[in-house]
């Protein structure tokens, strides 16, 4: 299928602003191992893709390091749509440039690089429920309040977490 065919049949979709968020929600994925705030992104991936970068994350950690992705820069590339009964599919490549280097305790680098940058090239499936509609507005499925989902996806009113895949196009698959 066609970025025009998609667009015919969720009118809703916008290549810019898809290839925009998929950017975005990599990068963010990188940070959060970084930050060691794996949690603050459930809610664009699936668990499977979340535990992933965690056990990053959690590997330096034991070994009384931290593990950091400086300079991260992102491109996504749309290569394949497809429609199943379900979900809207888009298969991406998504090209990572990034600075990845291990800190220990007192801040010294221990392993990588802050100065050389590594180009990774990953194939990433995201996909939408194709029965939700939001109009570009998110509610909590909990309590109804409207919800900034790149705040945090937690709703404000209810600590409901927001899940993407009931809405928008979320992280299936990250290799």
């Amino acid at each position: 299928m066609t970025i025009e065919e998609l667009t015919k049949k969720d009118n809703n979709f916008n290549s810019s602003i898809f290839v925009s968020k998929a950017n975005n929600m990599v990068k963010k994925l990188y940070n959060a191992v970084t930050l060691d705030e794996i949690d603050e992104v459930s809610h664009f991936a699936n668990k499977e893709i979340i535990n992933k970068f965690k056990n990053m994350s959690d590997s330096a950690k034991a070994n009384g390091e931290r593990l950091i992705f400086d300079q991260v820069n992102v491109s996504t590339e749309i290569k394949d749509i497809d429609v199943s009964i379900d979900y809207y599919k888009i298969a991406c490549l998504v090209t990572c440039r990034y600075c990845k280097y291990n800190l220990d305790s007192n801040g010294k680098i221990v392993s990588g690089s802050n100065t050389d940058r590594s180009t990774v090239i990953h194939k990433v499936l995201f996909q939408k429920k194709i029965i939700n509609s939001n109009n570009g507005v998110y509610r909590c499925l909990g309590c109804g309040t409207s919800i900034d989902v790149n705040n945090n996806g937690i709703c404000p009113n209810c600590g409901r977490i927001f899940d993407l895949d009931e809405f928008d196009y979320y992280i299936e698959s990250f290799e």
